[in-house]
């Protein structure tokens, strides 16, 4: 096509992450008739210097030093969207990997979690994930234990999803009612499986959660694994802007673009309850299969032989927070979810996601998130 620019888009599309970067990128490339996008071929990782140096501007996700070299040696205006390197020669578009982390340990805090592990990799990859986690956890004056791994620790030369036994030694030996933080879906499924072979039930003794949300990975895996769903299509559009300015001659952004978590897919790895107390699971469990009706304290305790004084000290004692603002959390929970994935309108949205009116709804955006639901659409939807 005589006239248009070649965009070479090197993104792996053998995980979710990639594709749905790829998809985002091909969502405002399309619209751009002086582009023609190159997608990286499979199999191949990295890319032949005349192919790379065919192109007018690059996208690419680069995380080795062998890459940066390809890359480096073409000289074009190219928009990283890997956050693994802690210097990378070109303007990054990646996951907040520090936001990830915090809401990870959220998520277990959020169910009365109090012991905790991390499961990454031996070295570097990806250290702000596990400075997000520890972080949350330090607030709260509590620790984590770590399990480090390579590729070899985590497979033994088999599957990505069979654990060592290395792996099944340490599940074996984590305390109950414990909260795994893994590093990615493939390593989550490992986790459960360690657990499996060491006799432990997840989630009643031991909760699992893994990052990228690929939902053949976490369903294929039982239970299936809970996982942070990033916001890959979000950082796919932001780096075709950022290289449209680059190929205009605009100075790149002095720091990263670090684009934050859309959100927790809750599965079974993660719907236990840290808390033994049967009146507050009860209640949570109810609370939770109810969380797209407008409930209210009183509908809870209509289920349950408790008072409400003693279901709000109970409430207070093991998740530190009342049955009212635990029924608020799940609602606006819903409605996150709903903004970012559907084009309801508001009115539909608080319907189906508890809330009695849009104004109600509205009125918990803008004390728990500081912005209204429709700003919180346009931030997740529009980048």
């Amino acid at each position: 096509m005589f006239g248009r620019e070649r965009i070479l888009v090197w993104v792996s599309e053998g995980f979710s992450h990639g594709r749905d970067i790829v998809r985002g990128v091909l969502q405002l490339a399309r619209h751009r008739p002086d582009w023609e996008v190159h997608r990286q071929p499979p199999g191949r990782r990295t890319p032949p210097v005349g192919l790379a140096a065919g192109a007018y501007g690059i996208i690419g996700f680069v995380n080795t030093a062998r890459a940066v070299g390809a890359f480096a040696r073409v000289r074009r205006p190219m928009v990283n969207v890997s956050a693994s390197l802690p210097q990378s020669p070109w303007p990054v578009v990646a996951n907040d990997d520090l936001a990830i982390g915090q809401m990870a340990a959220e998520h277990f805090l959020d169910r009365g979690y109090r012991s905790f592990a991390y499961v990454g990799h031996r070295g570097a990859f990806a250290p702000q994930l596990e400075k997000g986690f520890a972080s949350r956890l330090e607030a709260e004056d509590l620790r984590y234990v770590r399990f480090a791994h390579g590729s070899a620790a985590l497979t033994g030369g088999r599957s990505l999803t069979e654990p060592t036994a290395e792996m099944v030694r340490w599940a074996g030996e984590l305390a109950a009612a414990t909260a795994v933080f893994a590093i990615g879906n493939l390593v989550g499924a490992a986790v459960i499986s360690a657990c499996k072979r060491a006799g432990r039930t997840v989630p009643d003794e031991i909760a699992v959660l893994g990052v990228n949300n690929d939902e053949i990975a976490c369903e294929s895996v039982e239970p299936p694994l809970s996982s942070i769903q990033t916001a890959g299509e979000q950082i796919g559009r932001r780096s075709v802007m950022l290289l449209a300015d680059l190929l205009a001659g605009v100075n790149p952004p002095e720091s990263p673009t670090w684009v934050p978590p859309l959100g927790v897919v809750t599965r079974a790895s993660t719907q236990a309850l840290a808390t033994r107390d049967p009146v507050v699971a009860a209640a949570m469990g109810f609370m939770a299969s109810h969380a797209r009706r407008p409930i209210t304290v009183e509908n809870v305790l209509d289920e349950l032989i408790v008072s409400r004084k003693s279901l709000e000290r109970k409430f207070r004692q093991h998740l530190g927070r009342t049955p009212l603002e635990e029924i608020r959390r799940l609602h606006l929970q819903e409605a996150q979810h709903l903004l970012i994935h559907t084009d309801y309108p508001m009115a539909e949205v608080a319907h189906r996601s508890g809330f009695v009116r849009p104004q109600h709804m509205a009125t918990i955006f803008r004390r728990a998130l500081d912005c209204t639901p429709s700003a919180y659409r346009l931030r997740f939807r529009n980048r």
